[in-house]
């Protein structure tokens, strides 16, 4: 969630922050941090409804690919749509509720999870990304691409 100063365009409700304005970014991350694709949304959208838009993003094919997530993106039927469509398998964590036993590759998987919030916290170091003083959120976005590149060009040694 990014808190929104002076955005006009693009933004909700921020349930984190009080009912105030905000942005949601969704990022797809490979297991080393690099990121294959972004999406901007109001932060009111449930992170479900992000998963296809964020994988249309990605402009090359990753078939057979495991998508590890959060509780926040698991539903039968886009689970389902994810296998079917783009033949992408969803590895998550067990619901309360939910009477399944991981499989130990499943569990493996999963403790790789922290990648994805310490991409958040790489890209949280950049003062101009930590909180939306633009008004467009195109101006935004290019900002938040250029710490990409930068946080690329640090993770690859060149």
């Amino acid at each position: 969630m990014i808190k929104n100063i002076r955005g006009h365009n693009n933004f909700g409700p921020n349930h984190y922050d009080r009912g105030r304005k905000g942005n949601k970014v969704t990022v797809i991350v490979t297991n080393k941090g690099i990121p294959l694709a972004i999406n901007f949304d109001k932060s009111n959208t449930a992170d479900i409804n992000l998963v296809e838009l964020t994988l249309d993003n990605i402009h090359f094919k990753i078939l057979g690919s495991r998508l590890i997530a959060d509780k926040g993106y698991v539903s039968k039927k886009h689970k389902h749509k994810l296998r079917t469509t783009k033949q992408i398998y969803l590895v998550y964590p067990s619901k309360s509720n939910q009477k399944r036993n991981l499989p130990e590759i499943q569990k493996k998987l999963l403790s790789k999870r922290n990648i994805v919030e310490n991409f958040f916290a790489w890209i949280q170091s950049y003062r101009r990304i930590r909180v939306r003083y633009e008004t467009s959120l195109a101006n935004y976005s290019q900002f938040y691409y250029l710490a990409l590149v930068n946080l690329i060009a640090n993770k690859v040694d060149l």
